[in-house]
């Protein structure tokens, strides 16, 4: 059980399911004659999946940015606070 919080408890077949959302954290599959538990994700573990993927493909579109545009990095701002979130996200990276 690598990712039992405090708050995740056990049903009546011995699953483990998220403590916030209620889903089922791990479940149980047969193969080949034998059963076997696995883990499977949470609807909080997805949303946390899914907003890490939206941050690092907004991080590679700005990079990207820079990378097309190398000259336009450091010039003032146009208004639209485009090159102050680019500067921002390059200093972090």
């Amino acid at each position: 059980m690598e990712n039992k919080v405090t708050a995740d408890y056990l049903d009546e077949e011995g699953c483990l399911h998220c403590g916030t959302c209620g889903k089922r954290k791990q479940m149980k599959v047969s193969l080949m004659g034998f059963e076997h538990v696995v883990s499977c994700l949470c609807e909080c573990e997805v949303k946390a999946r899914q907003e890490l993927d939206e941050k690092m493909q907004w991080e590679e579109a700005q990079r990207q940015l820079i990378r097309e545009n190398p000259s336009d990095f450091g010039k003032e701002d146009s208004g639209n606070g485009n090159l102050k979130m680019t500067t921002e996200a390059t200093r972090r990276y």
